[in-house]
Order: C-alpha cells, then structure tokens, then sequence
C-alpha cells in the first residue's frame, strides 16, 4: 500500500480475498470487488488468456471442446473431418487405450498424408484434453503411438510396457507386418540366387547395409557378419547398389627415363646382340633379340659403360621373357660365315686327321683351329677396339695370332701347301668379313652421334624372301631359293632441339632376289623420292 507516494505496507496471500483480509479495512466487500477481477469484461479477458483445457468427462460439452479444437488444431488441419466424433466415440468405448495413428487416419480422406507438423498439433490436442502417451517404445523404433484418457494412466503405461518387453505386442499393425516379411524374403532370394564377390551378394546387400543393425540383418537374411562388413564397406565407397568405382590403374617405374634410355642404347648396339628381322616378341611387339655373351658377361660391359645405371637385379629383371635370346647356336648365318667360317675349318679339321699320323699332333692342331674359329668368332670382335668416331686401335694380338695359326703346314708335305694357303684366305676373308661388320657397327654409332635436324641417316639391309608356298622359313632354309626378295631401308632423324631420334622402316618388295648394286639403288631411289622434308646430306650404311 503506499502512501503520499511512498511505500508503506507489502502484504501477501492466494488470492485477492485473502490480501484484502489482511489489509483489516473495509471487510464487508471482497477483494475480487474491489481489484475489479469479477466484472464480465476483465473475467472474459483473462479467460481469454488462458490455454484451454476439457478433461475426459468433460468432452460432451461442445464449447469447451470447440475452444480446445479452435485453440491447438484448426489452423493444421482439415476444417471439414468429424474430429468431436473421435473423442465422443473413445468417450463411449469401454477400452480407454487406443492407436492415435490408425485412428486419426478414419478421419481423413484414403489418400491423405498425416504431416509431422498436424501431427503435432494432434498431440498438443491430446495433452489438453487430458491424454496421455503411454507408448512403451521410441519413433525410431516405429511410428505408431498409444494414448490413454484414463485418470490414472501409469496402470495401462505398465501394462503395454509389459507386453512389449515380452514381445507379446509388436511396434507394427499386422498388415504392415506381412509386408515386411515378403519385402524380408524378397531379399533373402535375391541373395541365394547371385553369386559371391563384388558384383553379387555384396552389391545386393549395400543397399540396405547401412539402414539395419548387425542384428537385424542376420537374423532376417541369415547371413554372416562378415559379409554384412564388407556390404557396408562396399556401400561407403561405391554407393547402395551401384557399380563398383573403376580404380585407376597405379604404375610404379622402378628405373627412370634416362636408365632405360641406357638400358635400350646398350641392347641396340650390335657389339652385344643380334637382332632378328622376322621375329618379334608376341608380348611386347618389339624385334626378338640375341644375346652374343652371357647374362652375366654383359652385366659387365654393361656396368662399366654406365656405373651409375641400374642394379644388377633390376639388369637381369629387364632381360626376362623372349624378347632377350641367348643362344650359343644362333642359326640363320649369312653366305661368308657359314662357307668361309665354318665350312673351312671343318675341311681343316679333316685334313689334319687325314694326313697326319701322329695323334698327338692331331689333337694339337685340331685344338688350335678349335680355338682359332672360337677366337675369330667371339673374342676378336672384342680385340677390335673401333673408338665412338670409327677410328680402329692397334691391338697386338690380332696380328700375333695370325702369325701362328697355320704353322701346322710345316708338318705337311709341299703337295699339300697350296690346299692350306686356299685354306689360310678363306681364313681371312671371313676375317675381313668380321672386321668390317664390327666396323660397320662402330661406323653406325659414330653416324648417330653426328646426326642432327640437317641430316638423315639410310640403314640398307636385304632381310629376306617371301617364297610362294611358306613364308616363315628361316634364312638357312630359303638361301639360294627364288621368290620375292624384301629390302628394308631404315631412316633415322633427329627433330630440331631434341634429343631423341625417328626411326622409319621402310619396306622395297622386288621380285628380283639378286643383293647386288641395282637391287639397293632402287631401294634407295623409292626411299629418297617419298620424303616429306628433304634432308641437307645423308649417310648411307649397307652391307651389299
């Protein structure tokens, strides 16, 4: 109360009579009179006001139910459901528990969808007209709801928890349960039928893996749990159910550009390999090599040309397959090695044990051509030192070598000397033929490090014949055979700044079978006219 202004006294109580009780003034009027609270206006204000609220027993009066409905649900939903009809009719049941969801839906139209939003205002609805959710599971668990008008709702609460932790009620209607068994069944035979791997089971079984437990899955499908595992594995990385991700391919180089390049340059000079002109290698596609020594004798040349190239293992890895041949007898041999070669030294070995007695000088001379023939084949071309520019080196041992290899004449008669000097120039015409095919060799280094965007360089070569009735007879099968001849010209050019070089295999067929002048001019004439751009000067390299 205050007082000039000021105030004076507090005074505290329940409701307006019981402060104006204390006041002790003015008792024969209430409180509610004098704070004006019982006039019909400010009464209907605070009506007004409040939430509405209508208890169970108190459904059948249809203001305080139209309130409740005004209040909370008209703005959400449907003006023209019979919704007083719902609560009238469970009013009048003698069951106090009932199914919200499949009771709302009678309301509805057939084909109306319940949204969370009305279905929301629906449980505020509830709540003040004096329900109550007694549901003994969550929405995750299942939609369905179950409400109770009773006045004490913690007994049908117990109940349903009761019959729910007993699995006597189940958190779906039954017609719905039934769907779920065939969409289960579904399931489990679409898995029976499809294989096992990626494209099968696993695929299948993404597209639910991720949205059931572990339990769910095993105990409807009957799978184990590593296949649910890698289904939801699969769904992670590929999607539910789609194609697997093609993964990109991983190539790991174990050596780089340069020491293959060191690799390749070293296997291309025919100081160490022969290569073949009509095999090729069926993985690769490159020309079949032959090797001339050993594995490990050229993973010595090979390390003393380039210290810092690759290792040995890595060496040996590279020549695994059938494009790197080592093979002691080669086969295919040219006219001048098969006659001057090794047909002479057969006669030579012949005339020794035909002509003299002695055994031991039999086996001495027959030792000494044996090491003669393996000398001009192998190591002389390692004698033959021909530097980077085609420049040859004195080696002593060549001309030592010669001196004594037919000493064994002075052990013969005269008669037979003339048969052994025929011997000793077919000796060294293939001598001059082995000298000037490492020459050659050399010859074709030193023109490749000369080559430049001014120059080519015209590699002539007679590869072989094509016979009418085969055409995959080797060169010891078809030499003095007629048909069509082939003339290889290989083109070599170097591209302006750059290192690396073009290679061009041009191929001259001719029925003409003759390696003579002629043949490699016509080759070269056809080769020269059909260039795009016309070189400054050209070398030529030809063994006819």
């Amino acid at each position: 109360m205050y007082q000039d202004f000021e105030l004076r006294y507090t005074y505290t109580g329940n409701s307006p009579n019981d402060v104006w009780q204390k006041v002790g003034v003015l008792q024969e009027h209430r409180g509610v009179d004098l704070f004006g609270i019982s006039h019909p206006q400010i009464h209907t204000f605070i009506q007004t006001q409040l939430i509405p609220r209508c208890p169970p027993d108190e459904w059948h009066f249809i203001n305080k139910m139209q309130a409740l409905w005004n209040y909370h649900l008209r703005k959400f939903t449907l003006a023209s459901i019979k919704w007083n009809e719902f609560f009238i009719e469970w009013y009048n049941e003698t069951k106090t528990v009932v199914e919200i969801t499949t009771s709302l839906k009678k309301l509805y139209p057939p084909n109306y969808i319940i949204k969370e939003r009305e279905m929301r205002a629906w449980r505020t609805m509830l709540n003040h007209a004096g329900c109550t959710n007694i549901t003994p599971y969550t929405r995750d668990v299942s939609p369905y709801e179950f409400w109770t008008r009773s006045g004490d709702p913690s007994c049908d609460r117990e109940i349903l928890h009761f019959l729910y932790t007993l699995e006597f009620l189940h958190p779906f209607p039954g017609q719905y349960r039934n769907d779920g068994d065939i969409f289960w069944n579904c399931f489990h035979q679409a898995l029976e039928a499809n294989k096992k791997g990626y494209d099968g089971k696993r695929r299948i079984l993404s597209i639910i893996a991720e949205k059931f437990s572990y339990n769910i899955l095993m105990e409807k499908l009957k799978i184990a749990q590593g296949t649910i595992f890698e289904a939801k594995k699969y769904a992670r990385i590929n999607g539910p159910g789609c194609v697997v991700i093609e993964k990109p391919i991983r190539k790991v180089k174990r050596i780089t550009s340069e020491q293959k390049q060191q690799f390749d340059s070293f296997f291309q000079d025919k100081a160490h390999v022969i290569m073949s002109s009509y095999k090729t290698d069926a993985k690769t596609g490159q020309p079949v090599v032959y090797l001339k020594n050993t594995k490990n004798l050229l993973w010595e040349k090979f390390k003393e040309n380039f210290p810092n190239g690759i290792k040995r293992i890595t060496f040996y890895t590279q020549l695994i397959g059938r494009q790197y041949i080592y093979r002691e007898d080669l086969g295919g041999l040219c006219f001048t090695c098969s006659t001057y070669g090794y047909e002479t030294f057969e006669e030579i070995i012949n005339l020794i044990k035909e002509k003299i007695n002695d055994v031991e000088l039999q086996d001495i001379f027959s030792q000494r051509c044996h090491f003669l023939k393996c000398y001009l084949k192998k190591e002389y071309e390692e004698h033959l030192v021909v530097t980077g520019h085609g420049i040859t080196s004195h080696d002593p041992c060549i001309n030592h070598c010669l001196l004594y290899a037919f000493g064994f004449k002075n052990n013969l008669g005269l008669s037979y000397h003339e048969e052994i000097q025929e011997y000793q120039n077919r000796i060294l015409y293939y001598l001059a033929h082995q000298t000037r095919k490492t020459y050659l060799n050399a010859q074709f280094n030193a023109a490749l490090l000369d080559l430049n965007e001014d120059s080519a360089l015209l590699v002539v070569d007679y590869k072989m014949k094509i016979l009418p009735k085969t055409a995959r007879e080797t060169k010891q099968e078809f030499f003095g055979k007629k048909g069509w001849a082939l003339h290889t010209v290989l083109l070599y050019t170097k591209p302006k700044e750059s290192f690396e070089i073009n290679i061009q295999a041009i191929d001259h067929w001719s029925t003409d079978a003759r390696q003579d002048a002629w043949f490699s001019a016509c080759s070269l004439h056809s080769v020269i006219e059909n260039l795009d751009i016309k070189p400054k000067w050209i070398s030529i390299i030809s063994d006819n």
